[in-house]
């Protein structure tokens, strides 16, 4: 059907008055039922994400100290004297210890829980004035 026929339905005699009343009850369902069922789905994939948070940190946690970037940090807090006599190789070290890929890996992992927890303050809004009004 064209939108021509479908106004003129609507605008028609032909139409029970409380037709109007069921329409827009149904919808107001069907809006409740998408935003329940899209609260379901960004929860559980918070969950996911901050499993995924937890995951790539201690992964972090383990390539420091495999690299030895660890060791290198708590050197530079600890003998400021000695890595003064020697800080080109110093630096230089510590650029080859970072674990770069890690740490790209928690702040991606980090990034997506947060827009996630951000989308679903904003169906907890939705809800509210779906539930409200």
């Amino acid at each position: 059907m064209n939108n021509e026929k479908i106004k003129k339905i609507i605008n028609s005699e032909i139409a029970p008055p409380e037709l109007a009343g069921k329409i827009i009850a149904r919808v107001h369902t069907l809006q409740k039922r998408r935003i329940f069922w899209g609260t379901i789905m960004l929860s559980s994939l918070t969950v996911g994400s901050l499993g995924s948070v937890i995951y790539a940190g201690s992964y972090f946690v383990k390539m420091t100290v495999k690299t030895g970037f660890s060791q290198y940090i708590s050197l530079l807090f600890s003998d400021g004297a000695t890595l003064m006599s020697s800080w080109k190789e110093f630096l230089s070290l510590l650029a080859e210890s970072i674990p770069l890929m890690e740490i790209i890996l928690v702040l991606v992992a980090t990034g997506i829980f947060v827009w996630l927890l951000s989308q679903i303050i904003e169906k907890k809004k939705a809800v509210h004035y779906a539930l409200n009004y």
